[in-house]
């Protein structure tokens, strides 16, 4: 990774990077950060607090399609000049959890975070193909969009995943199975929840 370009103050991963590891950018300066299809696993706190204003995970080819990669706790939280994000499908695991539990409505967990505690957080897009939002991974984000779709293909939302958000209305996938404690709580602007599409959860 040392020598990784930067190009017009971004990080521009080159696409032999497979492994991020723990910290290795936290607090880092840069305007923006491309995450390259090879990437095999980004670290606990590998972009946590970092300044960026933008994260893209890039697009793989038909000669080197995106590898599945492990997202590491807190690898973007606190990143707070994010305003849109856009979740890609080749996220596999997620690595761990933070370690000191967190108050969030009903009880206390111990959250993995991944893209949590990013403030100016506006909207986020998902695609087809993600299956699970993981602990906490908006938790204290702002989302203030009016609407959050959430795709078809994801089956587990766990616990405190969108606690705190801002979003007025969210649409439910028809493959949603579960959905954890606490995932929306304390979001005061939501009044719309569309489980028209679902067919899955029961209760």
């Amino acid at each position: 990774i040392n020598g990784a370009p930067l190009t017009n103050g971004g990080l521009v991963l080159p696409e032999r990077v497979k492994r991020i590891p723990n910290y290795y950018f936290n607090a880092a300066s840069f305007v923006s950060v491309t995450i390259p299809a090879s990437i095999e696993y980004i670290g606990n706190n590998a972009f946590s607090s970092a300044t960026m204003t933008s994260i893209t995970f890039a697009e793989g080819t038909a000669e080197r399609p995106r590898a599945g990669f492990t997202l590491g706790y807190n690898a973007f939280s606190g990143c707070k000049n994010v305003s849109t994000l856009h979740i890609p499908n080749s996220i596999k695991k997620f690595e761990g959890i933070y370690p000191y539990t967190k108050s969030v409505g009903s009880g206390s967990y111990c959250v993995h975070g991944a893209f949590s505690s990013m403030s100016k957080l506006a909207s986020v897009t998902f695609e087809e193909g993600v299956q699970r939002i993981g602990t906490g991974m908006f938790y204290g984000s702002g989302l203030t969009t009016a609407t959050v779709v959430l795709p078809n293909s994801l089956v587990i939302i766990e616990d405190a995943a969108f606690a705190t958000a801002k979003f007025a209305s969210v649409t439910f996938g028809e493959k949603l199975a579960t959905i954890g404690k606490d995932a929306f709580y304390n979001m005061a602007n939501l009044t719309t929840v569309d489980f028209s599409a679902n067919k899955k959860l029961s209760s």
